[in-house]
């Protein structure tokens, strides 16, 4: 955890947020690992006398969630594990695990995800796109965004980091990057540290890879990963002109929720990048949560695209805001499952903007970085 990066976006206690609904700030506590701006092991603790909670560092990255004891239970295989081992014994042990263990399931994300934000550094299959599908996805979003003004930038659902690092590189402000997966965070704090990203890279069946790729990016230093619970940001309102948040909606249990918890965190003025395939699960998202996706007598006949719109205009109402999509389109985003899979997504791409309600004066800066 950037030191630089805390003071900046000033987290809150998402304990007292969600079940008392205050603003009670984090202090940085313990370090017991250090490099330079970076605390590497620590703890952060909440500073309302009431509730006391205690969140850990680990690897550099912070875990601020509400509901921290369950995300520790269900995580510790991912926190705890080895990263020393050869590539031989990694590959004997994913044998013996198979593909449905929690390291196969790790090792086929880290696979699809690394390679699909990393593969231009250094391609190895030859029947791949030779750029990331990630950074076209972005590329395209950002050419209809509006001037943006200055001022720290979210990244939700950053996975391994490559929106990240682009965006801190476009717009040279800094940028904070949020993800529930900590496996994935780690690979992108090592580029942080080291420049360099190692994952398996799945050929066939339990059969991977290991790369191993020199990163370099510019203004590394104004990049950081936290652990953060995307429907409860751990923020303060207004704290980000920019929220960028791709493919995400159709993962997490509470679509609305996610999309009340970005408009929350954005200022007036500010602009948000929405992404999504809408390729609603039941693992992922309960089906009354869906935004569209079934009831095809309805109004809307089942199409998320409309259904969106009128979510968006129900949370500015709650929000006293008016949430307004200025541009939608459709882009391709490439996921690789293996050398002889891949899924390839066809995107919704909306660029949204929040305005105050009229009535309600509201003074920013105008400087734009865009």
């Amino acid at each position: 955890m950037r030191r630089s990066h805390f003071d900046l976006f000033r987290p809150n206690c998402p304990v007292c947020k969600r079940l008392f609904d205050r603003n009670s700030p984090l202090k940085l506590v313990h370090i017991f690992e250090s490099e330079r701006d970076q605390v590497i092991e620590g703890s952060l603790h909440c500073t309302d006398i009431n509730c006391q909670s205690e969140f850990p560092i680990l690897d550099g990255i912070p875990i601020l969630v509400p509901n921290l004891r369950q995300f520790i239970a269900d995580s510790s295989s991912g926190i705890l594990s080895r990263q020393d081992l050869s590539p031989s014994t990694i590959s004997l042990i994913g044998d013996c695990c198979g593909n449905d263990s929690w390291m196969g399931t790790t090792r086929q994300h880290l696979s699809s995800y690394a390679f699909d934000h990393y593969q231009d550094f250094e391609g190895k299959d030859p029947n791949a796109p030779v750029s990331s599908s990630i950074v076209g996805l972005l590329e395209k979003g950002l050419k209809d965004l509006s001037p943006l003004l200055r001022g720290p930038i979210l990244d939700v659902g950053c996975s391994v980091g490559r929106t990240s690092f682009e965006l801190a590189e476009r717009f040279h402000t800094p940028v904070l990057g949020i993800d529930l997966n900590f496996s994935m965070l780690r690979c992108a704090h090592q580029i942080l540290r080291e420049r360099r990203i190692d994952y398996d890279l799945r050929r066939v069946g339990t059969v991977y890879d290991r790369i191993s790729l020199p990163v370099q990016f510019e203004n590394l230093d104004l990049v950081d990963f936290w652990i953060c619970d995307a429907m409860a940001l751990p923020f303060g309102e207004g704290i980000s002109p920019f929220v960028n948040c791709l493919n995400v909606l159709d993962c997490v249990s509470s679509p609305v929720n996610l999309l009340i918890s970005i408009a929350r965190v954005m200022q007036f003025g500010g602009s948000i990048l929405l992404s999504s395939p809408y390729d609603w699960s039941p693992s992922a998202t309960p089906v009354e949560a869906w935004i569209g996706g079934h009831s095809q007598r309805s109004v809307n006949q089942g199409r998320s695209e409309a259904h969106l719109e009128q979510v968006l205009s129900t949370i500015g109402n709650l929000l006293n805001c008016k949430l307004t999509v200025q541009h939608q389109t459709n882009s391709n985003w490439r996921v690789r499952l293996h050398e002889r899979c891949s899924v390839d997504y066809n995107c919704h791409l909306l660029s949204i903007t929040k305005q105050a309600s009229q009535g309600i004066e509201v003074h920013r800066q105008r400087n734009v970085l865009i």
